[in-house]
């Protein structure tokens, strides 16, 4: 009797409750193999895990290491993505279980891997596959920005001392001792940043007037002040390539010309 192997994976714990949940693809892989009389020895698990790369996925690192070993002759998959969304990763560990003589059968697509053409479709559909994920990715992103953006939501961990309240669509001070969270504008305009000056304003060359952060020490015989903007970019070369390098200016003239400086 033919022995057969599934595998199955979600990338996050809500998937397994809705969509296509470990429970279904389980279901699905059963229910093929009961039809085709084949005996069903493992069915391997990633819960919870991204398919983005191989590493990381401890039941499909197994699987790859019982391949050689003769523990199955055919692998089920629901869909070609469960067994990875990075096109490398995917056809390389296609190409693992072919040289293992292990048939490969994804419920999904119905690609027949023993032909020339059912090979080349799967190639195509593995940079599909990837173009997903990323697209994907992309979107969560864009979605997650445009929440910050309107308040509906806070990105990255809330300042410790507080935390980020749905309803309100702001941050709560928690149970703890903490300083207060100010905007950008609260701090440039707080009355003691200004009294130690530490928004302090320059001239640059080609930007005009800049406000640049000033400096925390205060003398009262030395005064601290930032006298003037950042230099631009290359502005100082010439001076170091004679100074440091020693440099003549003939030798400077033809990195001149050369486009070098």
């Amino acid at each position: 009797m033919t022995e057969v192997a599934g595998y199955i994976r979600v990338s996050t714990p809500g998937q397994a409750k809705e969509g296509e949940s470990l429970a279904t693809q389980r279901q699905a892989i059963e229910s093929y193999a009961e039809n085709k009389g084949w005996e069903l020895v493992a069915i391997y698990e990633d819960a919870g895990i991204s398919g983005s790369t191989t590493a990381g996925r401890p039941a499909l690192l197994e699987l790859l290491e019982d391949a050689p070993k003769g523990k199955f002759d055919v692998l089920i998959i629901p869909r070609l993505s469960r067994l990875g969304r990075n096109a490398r990763d995917l056809l390389n560990n296609i190409q693992t279980l072919r040289d293992n003589e292990v048939v490969l059968i994804s419920l999904k697509e119905q690609i027949d891997l023993t032909t020339p053409f059912g090979r080349a479709l799967v190639t195509m559909l593995a940079a599909i596959v990837e173009l997903e994920r990323e697209t994907i990715k992309e979107q969560m992103e864009e979605n997650k920005l445009a929440k910050w953006k309107d308040g509906r939501t806070f990105l990255g961990q809330p300042p410790f001392g507080y935390v980020w309240n749905k309803e309100t669509k702001g941050l709560d001070e928690h149970s703890v001792m903490c300083g207060p969270v100010n905007s950008i504008e609260e701090v440039v305009n707080d009355p003691h940043v200004q009294a130690r000056e530490m928004i302090q304003e320059v001239t640059h060359s080609r930007a005009g007037k800049l406000k640049v952060v000033g400096t925390p020490m205060k003398f009262s015989r030395t005064p601290c002040q930032i006298e003037k903007a950042s230099p631009d970019l290359g502005e100082h070369t010439e001076e170091i390539a004679s100074s440091l390098l020693g440099l003549s200016e003939e030798e400077l003239e033809t990195l001149r010309k050369e486009g070098v400086i």
